[in-house]
């Protein structure tokens, strides 16, 4: 634990873009952290509406803001690398533009880290805030179990905006890689998995807002986010059983080495699965279709049939099809 009066200066980051009506709630929730040595890096992406204006707002009335306004759009990895850059703090905190940081988060993690140094990523639960949808309300409790390196090969803990991380391991490891549009954090945490610890927080320090136009909302933005995670988590496999990583070795072009594995067959259907339940038929068969051109099997070929069957059959044979997989299971 560090003695008193000599805390770390710890850097928090967010960027905006068109988020102007979520900037107040969001930005005063990092302002009224009960930790108070931090430092507070906000980018606007080049908004058309008024994030600006009331990001520096926020600026006038905090002097640990500093608010970077881009000239032309950088997107959002580009946007946190050059942020990084402009750091000071001994560890990174990332706050997702619109959400929420309780006001013990920055405190407990911080703790965290300076109490483990064999941790080189902390989250913490999540709330789930998302208007008219069942999710709403809903607590991920995704504790990380055995090695880091092999758990984040199989499940990505983090929802990214939740997270702290060591600034001196993930120069180490070259921070975030600009291929990865989407899907960059897991791709950073499989590298930092093999130097240190992923350990997720058991408490709700966090509250993560769905918004119309996020990634989760659409399904092309969701289809390569799953296609980017999975290339991640190949890069991570190779490197571990010795051979090159190949966006390290090919940059770019290395994405056309994807293997079609079962693991990202089952994701897409899983996806499917969601949206069907949700009665959105059309992108169902969307992401069921891609899961069959990846692996074939006779799951995804079953729920194929029942989203082309119309009316109050989709509910039955749905039901239907839950109740044989149980009792394959069993």
């Amino acid at each position: 634990m560090y003695p008193p009066n000599s805390t770390p200066l710890i850097t928090i980051l967010s960027g905006f873009y068109n988020r102007a009506s979520h900037v107040k709630e969001s930005i005063e929730s990092l302002r009224n952290q009960s930790y108070k040595n931090i430092e507070i890096i906000l980018f606007d992406d080049c908004s058309t509406d008024e994030t600006l204006i009331n990001l520096m707002k926020q600026a006038k009335e905090d002097t640990r803001i500093s608010v970077v306004s881009h000239k032309e759009n950088k997107g959002f990895v580009q946007g946190l690398k050059d942020a990084i850059n402009l750091s000071k703090g001994k560890y990174i905190a990332i706050h997702g533009s619109g959400d929420i940081s309780k006001p013990d988060r920055i405190q407990k993690q911080v703790d965290t880290l300076e109490s483990n140094p064999n941790i080189c990523v902390t989250g913490c639960y999540r709330e789930i805030e998302k208007e008219k949808d069942d999710m709403s309300g809903h607590v991920f409790k995704d504790d990380v179990k055995g090695d880091s390196k092999d758990f984040i090969i199989h499940t990505n803990p983090f929802s990214h905006g939740e997270v702290m991380f060591r600034k001196d391991i993930y120069d180490e490891v070259g921070g975030y890689r600009t291929e990865f549009k989407f899907a960059q954090d897991r791709d950073l945490w499989c590298r930092m998995s093999r130097l240190g610890k992923l350990y997720v927080i058991p408490q709700v320090l966090y509250i993560r807002k769905f918004l119309e136009d996020g990634v989760g909302t659409r399904p092309e933005k969701l289809l390569i986010q799953r296609y980017l995670s999975e290339i991640a988590v190949q890069c991570h496999e190779s490197v571990l059983s010795g051979k090159p990583d190949i966006i390290d070795a090919y940059g770019a072009h290395g994405m056309l080495l994807l293997r079609s594995t079962r693991r990202l067959s089952n994701d897409l259907l899983r996806y499917g699965v969601r949206f069907l339940r949700m009665g959105e038929k059309d992108t169902a068969l969307f992401f069921i279709r891609r899961a069959i051109s990846v692996k074939n099997s006779f799951k995804s070929l079953s729920y194929l049939l029942i989203v082309k069957i119309s009316g109050s059959c989709v509910t039955f044979l749905l039901k239907i099809l839950t109740q044989l997989k149980r009792a394959t299971n069993n």
